[in-house]
């Protein structure tokens, strides 16, 4: 899998959270209280979160779902997961939570919260269905599905059918990006951008901008209820470090399909960090949340 470093997760997780469908994760919250609410013998709702990170997935999501709360949070990243603990321990101090480091991970509790947290290696880049444990309640992940190809998302649609898992996938990319103040090159670089999203980041030739349709497209197939809901960045000009990261970004990607057009790509980055330091940008990407439901989800 590609790699990101946990600077670029920091620095992206305020407009990652702006961004999300809270409504889609509200609803997804509510029918596994539901389903909990019908299930005889209760037990702490069970979560795996893959390509976790640094944890930002868990750190959203938790207010919106059901409690207790027993997360597995599967990377394959140890650095990035080593970082997990503390940055859960300051998200909990500034939500007035207790954090306590156990053996396993993390425990967070307040006199309505329970949340434990367990950070474990995995690659997941053939994704076994032993990825995902003891039969989890909820499979989720946020700024994945982009990454992956059409065959690993097939095998995560047909392992999350056979556990009835409810299934919710945040920010996928889906190509829309546009950028104020218009640049003559703005159109090459993004169209080439697009199609460095369709290289191999590790799980096969990856779906990119289609990613959220084929989604869709799976879900339904193993027969599932799905719902979409569009959840874009929009980065102003307060936002400059993500600006100047995504600029730079940008611009190598496109460099790398097309290097005889290097000098052309870099000029246009120049003139991009400029005007971003000068008259100010707005910059909007496009991306989509996904939630599926099993229909008739039996009661264990």
């Amino acid at each position: 899998m590609s790699g990101f470093s946990a600077a670029w997760l920091g620095l992206r997780e305020g407009a990652d959270h702006a961004a999300r469908s809270g409504e889609l994760s509200a609803d997804t919250g509510r029918r596994l209280a539901e389903h909990a609410g019908s299930v005889s013998s209760r037990h702490p709702l069970r979560i795996v979160d893959l390509a976790t990170g640094t944890g930002s997935n868990p750190r959203f999501l938790a207010s919106h779902l059901p409690e207790p709360q027993q997360w597995t949070l599967l990377d394959a990243d140890a650095q990035l997961l080593t970082a997990i603990p503390v940055r859960m321990a300051a998200w909990a101090s500034r939500h007035g939570l207790a954090c306590v480091h156990t053996a396993d991970g993390v425990h967070i509790t307040s006199a309505s919260r329970d949340l434990r947290l367990n950070p474990r290696r995995a690659d997941l880049s053939r994704f076994p269905i032993a990825a995902l444990g003891e039969r989890p309640d909820l499979v989720t992940s946020s700024a994945l599905l982009d990454l992956v190809s059409a065959v690993w998302l097939a095998s995560l649609a047909d392992a999350c059918a056979s556990i009835h898992a409810t299934v919710l996938f945040a920010l996928t990319y889906d190509g829309r990006t546009t950028m104020s103040h218009g640049h003559p090159d703005d159109v090459l670089v993004l169209e080439l951008v697009n199609l460095h999203q369709k290289t191999d980041k590790g799980f096969g030739p990856a779906l990119g901008p289609d990613a959220a349709e084929a989604a869709a497209v799976e879900f339904a197939r193993v027969g599932y209820e799905v719902r979409r809901e569009r959840s874009d960045w929009t980065i102003g000009p307060h936002q400059r470090s993500l600006q100047d990261e995504l600029i730079a970004g940008w611009a190598s990607a496109a460099c790398e399909i097309r290097p005889e057009e290097t000098a052309r790509i870099r000029r246009w980055e120049e003139d991009r960090r400029e005007a971003a330091a000068t008259i100010g940008l707005v910059v909007t990407v496009g991306h989509e949340d996904l939630a599926a439901w099993p229909h008739g989800i039996p009661l264990f």
